[in-house]
Order: structure tokens, then C-alpha cells, then sequence
């Protein structure tokens, strides 16, 4: 008797084991969709500052000098040098709510955000 109340005891630990292990496995999955998106984006941002830098350089004469000030500049308007731009929240044009920074549509009324080219590529 105890024999098979320690059977069903070990048969629902394997239970619970495997669930925990396909959820993981599927977290996994998500999280490499998720880094091909990013790489994806990088890949298109990376092309698009190049050549505008090109154009830049080309028609107005840019120097790297500054490039590198401009950097700065915008780096510091969240106020930290740290690399990193920090985007200000944007309210829906149609039904004024907060639009969640990654979307393109809103999540309440359905209103589709147009964006010029380098806003379409980094949001």
C-alpha cells in the first residue's frame, strides 16, 4: 500500500517536473524570437545611421567632431551620460491615452501611429 502512495507521490513530482521543464522551453523560444527581433532592428539602425552619416558627410560637410558633440548633446537630455536616449511618453492622437512605447497602434481605440522612416525603425 505505502508502495503505491510513494508511486503517485514520484509520478506527480515527474508531473510537475516536466510542466516546469516545457515552460522553460517555450520562455526560451520567446526569449530567441525576441533577440532576432532586436537583432533585426539593430541590423536596420545600424544601415540607416550609416548612410545618413554618409549624407551628412557628403552634402553638408560634416565632421565627426560633430557628430560626437551631437551625441553628447542628446545623450544628456535625460540627464546622464550614459549612453542610452531616453524617449518621452506619447499620448494617442485619437483618444488621448498613453501609447505603450514599442506599439504602433493603440491598445485602446485601434488608431495606427505614422511614423517617419528612422521613428519606424526605432520604435
Amino acid at each position: 500500500m505505502l508502495d503505491i502512495l510513494y508511486d503517485i507521490h514520484q509520478n506527480s513530482k515527474i508531473g510537475e517536473a516536466d510542466a516546469k521543464a516545457s515552460a522553460g522551453l517555450r520562455q526560451a523560444e520567446r526569449t530567441g524570437e525576441r533577440v532576432a527581433d532586436l537583432e533585426e532592428r539593430l541590423d536596420k539602425m545600424a544601415l540607416l545611421n550609416l548612410a545618413l552619416w554618409g549624407l551628412l558627410q557628403e552634402k553638408l560637410g560634416v565632421t565627426d567632431e560633430e557628430l560626437m558633440r551631437r551625441v553628447e548633446e542628446l545623450d544628456l537630455r535625460d540627464g546622464q551620460l550614459d549612453g542610452r536616449i531616453a524617449r518621452a511618453p506619447i499620448d494617442c492622437p485619437d483618444c488621448h491615452r498613453p501609447l505603450h512605447q514599442r506599439h504602433r497602434r493603440c491598445l485602446y481605440c485601434g488608431f495606427e501611429l505614422r511614423q517617419n522612416g528612422f521613428e519606424a525603425v526605432t520604435r
